[in-house]
């Protein structure tokens, strides 16, 4: 883990796509200021850093939280990424801390099973990935009508830590491990 940096909150991107929570919590937002304007912050934010661009992926909470204190700037954990990296990260870092609503789980489940990348990964990793059960991921997935349920490999991580792809078309499945 990365040494916190102090940052701007005016040059943090607040990105829908990134944002995991279809909605905030007032009275959370209300308890992080408290802490804020007391001196005892909480974590800091966790932020992707692309060039001159700053991707909040982590702290939607805090971050509202320090402006509503008064704070121009704020703790973050810098790491050099680009957006898919913080969405990526928003997607697993939101199963720790303020539980998940149902609606949060499926925005989250559904932006790894829509993407051309991660959604070629099996029902059991992106479950692992977004803290839910692997059957709330297959219905998910059943819930899109893109097909991709039913074609192509899927990529996922063995009980040994390799990687290898699984083809989950209707004929058979087939292991290859990589």
């Amino acid at each position: 883990m990365a040494k916190p940096v102090r940052l701007s909150l005016d040059v943090l991107i607040l990105d829908e796509d990134i944002q995991p929570r279809e909605k905030l919590s007032n009275a959370l937002i209300s308890r992080y200021a408290t802490l804020y304007r007391e001196d005892f912050p909480p974590p800091p934010l966790k932020v992707f850093q692309e060039g001159k661009k700053f991707w909040l992926a982590g702290g939607y909470h805090r971050e509202k939280a320090a402006r509503q204190a008064g704070r121009s700037e704020i703790e973050v954990e810098l790491e050099v990424g680009s957006k898919r990296d913080a969405i990526l990260y928003a997607c697993w870092a939101n199963k720790h801390g303020r539980p998940l609503t149902s609606a949060d789980k499926r925005r989250t489940v559904t932006w790894l099973v829509a993407d051309s990348e991660w959604g070629h990964w099996s029902n059991v990793e992106i479950a692992r990935h977004c803290g839910v059960a692997h059957s709330f991921v297959a219905k998910v997935r059943r819930s899109l009508d893109s097909g991709q349920s039913d074609e192509g490999p899927r990529t996922y991580r063995t009980k040994h830590g390799t990687t290898a792809t699984m083809d989950v078309s209707h004929s058979a499945v087939q292991l290859k491990e990589g």
